[in-house]
């Protein structure tokens, strides 16, 4: 299929090449904290940081920088895509940037990266030089730093960014897509239209409450190199990587980004979001509910729309726009909530695949598709067997090939 993950990265500094192993470790399973998640048995997490995994296709050995560390979930990731990148990651916490240190010398000991501890408003007076690609993460448990909504900002990023390749991707947490996050939420707008005022056009990835937004352009393939499949866990992370480049392809231009909002300091914190969220959930359940009446009969909740395969079937057959992406949503929260895989998705994706593919390919991909195989990731250890995660994997497989096939054919 291609060459093996194991022709590593170039030695340099006296490193061995960076492997497949290297990533995993049968030693941690899950490490998780408010700033990221790191899971052990794989090199994704199965969330929107594994989104940044893209900026590797920015070079032959790219040099990343990010901006904002938390655990550091994003540098397995990039490197799970290509491991020849280079990665200097930038935090204001010494103890999250200590954190992170430690578990990475504990766990992952042949991944090496730098880090600087420094405001990232100031990043410019801490480094040296072009970057292929720059990551940014930069909220809290607040909400967002001002100047992360500011043109200025991005202008500073943008005169770091390497010219032709260079490739700028931002984390906007808030609202989900199919909450309508460009139309309500000022805040992640503001960090798109301030990215666009001083990068160009700006396209976005739907991930549950995340939006990764980006400039630049992915060229095939994305990854040089591939896991081995020694084991189901690496089968399910090369899945990822072929989704992941099947994303950044088919990802949809913002649109109406040249009206600036102006942003209000309370409009940026986590308090506001998680309030607008609320109120505006349940007007969007009624429509997903509205769209899976079968027979004159409306579900009244989520749990009778999954128990009935006709609904759930009917609702992916007349959801359109970004009420496509709300099913997805409550399939990927069903593992945090009940600890199991949904059976109902997969029964769903085995039988409707073929017609999302039909009907609006870059929304199934995007949404969908996404969510199936994060679920893979996060299927708990110890439940592979009782959960059939081989045969999940197995339909993951032929759905990604399908697709594969009308978008790099």
């Amino acid at each position: 299929m291609a060459e093996s993950f194991e022709g590593g990265r170039p030695r340099s500094s006296g490193r061995l090449p960076v492997r497949y192993s290297d990533l995993t470790s049968t030693d941690l399973d899950t490490f998780h904290s408010s700033a990221s998640t790191v899971l052990g048995h794989h090199a994704f997490a199965g969330n929107q940081p594994d989104d940044f995994a893209i900026s590797g296709n920015s070079g032959q050995s790219p040099r990343v920088l990010m901006l904002g560390l938390g655990l550091g979930g994003s540098i397995r990731s990039i490197l799970a895509a290509n491991p020849a990148a280079r990665i200097t990651a930038l935090d204001f916490s010494t103890e999250t940037t200590a954190l992170c240190a430690a578990l990475h010398a504990n766990y992952f000991p042949n991944v090496h990266f730098e880090t600087i501890v420094a405001n990232a408003r100031e990043f410019a007076e801490h480094v040296e030089g072009a970057f292929d690609a720059i990551c940014v993460d930069l909220y809290d448990d607040l909400g967002y730093p001002e100047f992360v909504l500011l043109a200025e900002f991005w202008a500073d990023v943008a005169s770091f960014i390497a010219p032709v390749s260079g490739f700028v991707m931002a984390n906007a947490w808030g609202l989900p897509t199919h909450l309508g996050w460009s139309e309500n939420s000022e805040a992640q707008f503001a960090v798109a239209g301030a990215m666009q005022s001083a990068l160009g056009p700006i396209r976005a990835l739907p991930h549950r409450r995340n939006v990764t937004v980006f400039s630049g352009d992915v060229a095939f393939p994305m990854s040089r190199r591939v896991a081995p499949i020694e084991s189901l866990h690496s089968r399910i992370d090369m899945l990822q990587i072929r989704l992941l480049r099947l994303r950044a392809v088919l990802a949809r231009q913002v649109e109406g980004l040249e009206q600036p909002r102006v942003v209000s300091e309370t409009a940026r914190t986590k308090v506001h979001l998680n309030t607008l969220m609320n109120e505006l959930w349940h007007p969007a359940l009624q429509r997903l509910f509205s769209a899976a009446a079968v027979g004159g009969i409306t579900p009244a909740s989520v749990f009778e729309l999954v128990a009935n395969p006709s609904s759930v079937a009917a609702a992916v057959h007349r959801a359109r726009g970004d009420l496509q992406l709300f099913l997805p949503n409550v399939a990927s929260n069903w593992i945090h909530q009940y600890g199991g895989l949904p059976l109902w998705y997969r029964d769903a994706t085995e039988a409707t695949y073929e017609d999302q593919i039909q009907r609006d390919l870059g929304m199934f991909v995007l949404g969908w598709l996404t969510q199936y195989v994060a679920l893979l990731i996060k299927c708990p250890i110890g439940l592979e067997y009782t959960q059939d995660l081989a045969g999940w994997t197995d339909l993951a497989d032929e759905v990604l090939t399908a697709v594969e096939g009308k978008v790099i054919a």
